[in-house]
């Protein structure tokens, strides 16, 4: 028995040697001819690498590390986004203890609930910032939890340029984690074997060392390859059968026509070099990164393909042109388009989404584009990709006016212009439908049907308390007691209410009163939550409700038996908030508001995390995520 562990521990220092003798390749001289950087179209050929999206790009390289007011710029407190594009500010993490955010930064969720909430979360990742006071546990890189974040978020290019202008990318391990798994995810395989052949990582890290294995095979180095998967079994590190099939086949020219079952960064890269298809299995994957990859390569199956990118524009992690031309490109039979509005029927899936959105582009009659625009929207909430189809749908309104032919349209057009950020042209439809209201009942319907949303979106704000200079917290432990502060200490905290002014949509009981009354035979839970979520996004926002209004919304919400309790996390938020530490409110809220969807959400931990929102200065964030939460629940 000694000597046969002698004998492995001999095995596995030889082995290191010749890995760490090998690590010092220089890459990109040895490597032979492959595509390894990512092509500029996105619709290719198979074996093509994703093309980035630039619509979603965030500032150029050039001002990448610029931190005013700093005498040096420190390592971790690099960023993309100054005050003028987007960032939180350069003392964003004032008054909040370090080990917290290091506790909290993972918990990020992925993806996020909505475009509100993702663009607040890249905002607070990317931001040029001072880094929180304290004391890093261990070795702890704030930029790699930033960067990770952002990766895991989908968020692909933004999170390469915020380790590009990290001076210790490839000196600080997970960093260069970060980063070899970025260059893997866009094909850049040149990339990624130099940086795992230069960066700070141990021998024993079980992921550079695949990624290792998977350059040698690139370079035909079939002994090495070998060598290197005997060394990761002798680490108990042993990779998926079919990695190591896959490796071992390209590193002799022959891999075999088979794919790992996990879909990863690292298995994706290696079909790619092998000309492998991704399997359509990949397109189920939860990562908004991984879908991403699988939606921009070409050698996906189609079907396939079109649901990634549709997930993947979901969650964020593509733009919606790239989900308009996956739906171009689909091939649709002639008796599909003869007659669009019958054949798109929920069993075909994304395919009569396709068929819908292709229909509507052509059809050149405003009233006739309408039709179809609301079959595509009302499909696509029976499919639950009604923010998607919205946000394709949007740009085909630009040319139509909301004339009093129109108004019957007025409620679909409406929430579209409200779902894709545009409050004011939803206004213009929500007058054409009050215009016509007196001589046209279903044009009545909907202006009782959209109040709500309207005065979501254009009421008058209170105005954000002034808060006291930020408290500096002393230690984790205090930061704990913060977090778990009872029910009571969130509940006395009040948002300074600002004098009310003319309004585009101003406060009545009377149309309170009779949207829910216009709900009065509608399912009891259903309505009954829709009335417990205005409750609280009016109360968020200090909507001035009289006491017959209020008893009729508490009528209606007493049908719906949600849980009510907010958690130590929005405690914690509400005290944020109320201290003035903006990323720290920021960061909790997106925790409150998690991963899994808005329509599910707890509405009185959606209220406390609006009013957190609008104490911080984020008031405009606050009415959009405010309005987004209504659309998901059905208003």
């Amino acid at each position: 028995m000694i000597g046969s562990r002698a004998d492995g521990r001999l095995r596995r220092a030889a082995l290191a040697a010749l890995m760490a003798l090998t690590a010092g390749t220089a890459w990109a001289q040895t490597v032979k001819p492959l595509p390894l950087a990512p092509p500029t179209s996105l619709l290719g050929t198979p074996g093509e690498a994703p093309a980035e999206p630039e619509a979603t790009a965030p500032a150029a390289p050039d001002e990448d590390i610029r931190i005013e007011g700093l005498e040096a710029v420190a390592p971790e407190a690099v960023g993309t986004l100054g005050p003028s594009d987007g960032g939180l500010g350069i003392d964003m993490w004032q008054g909040t203890d370090r080990a917290l955010v290091e506790t909290l930064l993972p918990r990020l969720p992925s993806p996020v609930t909505g475009r509100v909430a993702h663009d607040l979360a890249r905002r607070l990742l990317l931001t040029t910032a001072k880094a929180p006071v304290g004391e890093a546990r261990g070795d702890t890189s704030l930029v790699a939890l930033r960067a990770e974040r952002l990766a895991a978020l989908g968020d692909v290019a933004p999170a390469d340029r915020l380790l590009a202008a990290s001076s210790r990318r490839l000196e600080h391990a997970a960093e260069a984690r970060v980063s070899i798994r970025l260059r893997l995810l866009q094909y850049d395989f040149a990339g990624a074997c130099t940086e795992v052949s230069t960066a700070a990582l141990p021998f024993d890290d079980a992921f550079a060392q695949q990624v290792l294995v998977f350059c040698q095979a690139l370079n035909g180095e079939a002994e090495q390859v070998s060598f290197g998967l005997d060394l990761l079994r002798d680490l108990g590190e042993a990779p998926d059968p079919a990695f190591a099939r896959l490796v071992e086949g390209l590193a002799n020219e022959a891999p075999p026509d088979e794919a790992p079952a996990v879909a990863s960064a690292l298995n994706l890269a290696v079909l790619h070099a092998a000309g492998k298809p991704v399997p359509a299995g990949y397109a189920a994957a939860r990562d908004p990164a991984i879908l991403r990859t699988v939606a921009l390569t070409a050698n996906v199956p189609d079907e396939a393909r079109l649901i990634a990118t549709q997930r993947a524009e979901a969650a964020g992690a593509i733009d919606t042109a790239a989900l308009g031309q996956r739906l171009a490109a689909i091939e649709l039979a002639a008796d599909e388009m003869a007659d669009p509005l019958a054949a798109a029927t929920p069993e075909r899936g994304v395919r009569a989404l396709a068929l819908l959105y292709l229909a509507a582009r052509s059809e050149v009659v405003p009233a006739a584009r309408a039709e179809v625009l609301r079959r595509l929207w009302q499909l696509a909430r029976e499919l639950d990709a009604y923010p998607g189809a919205a946000r394709l749908g949007a740009p085909l309104l630009v040319d139509m006016a909301p004339a009093a032919e129109l108004a019957w349209a007025a409620g679909d057009m409406a929430r579209v212009l409200l779902a894709t950020g545009q409050p004011d042209a939803a206004l213009d439809w929500y007058r054409a439908a009050q215009r016509e209201a007196p001589f046209d009942p279903e044009a009545a319907t909907i202006d009782v049907d959209l109040w709500p949303l309207m005065r979501l979106a254009h009421g008058t704000s209170p105005e954000p308390e002034v808060a006291a200079a930020p408290r500096d917290v002393a230690s984790a432990e205090a930061v704990t007691e913060t977090v778990e502060a009872t029910a009571s200490d969130v509940a006395t905290t009040e948002v300074a209410v600002a004098p009310l002014v003319e309004e585009d949509v101003p406060w009545s009981d009377a149309r309170l009163v009779a949207w829910l009354d216009a709900r009065a035979d509608a399912e009891a839970v259903a309505a009954g939550r829709q009335a417990d979520l205005l409750a609280g996004l009016f109360g968020a926002f200090r909507d001035p409700a009289g006491d017959a209004a209020w008893r009729a919304l508490l009528n209606s919400a007493v049908g719906w038996e949600g849980a009510s309790a907010p958690s130590a996390v929005s405690l914690g938020m509400g005290r944020a908030a109320t201290a003035g530490r903006v990323a720290e409110t920021i960061l909790l809220a997106l925790i409150v508001l998690g991963e899994d969807g808005l329509a599910g959400l707890n509405p009185a931990a959606l209220k406390l995390a609006i009013e957190a929102l609008v104490q911080v200065g984020l008031t405009e964030e606050a009415r959009a995520l405010a309005v987004e939460a209504a659309l998901a629940a059905g208003l």
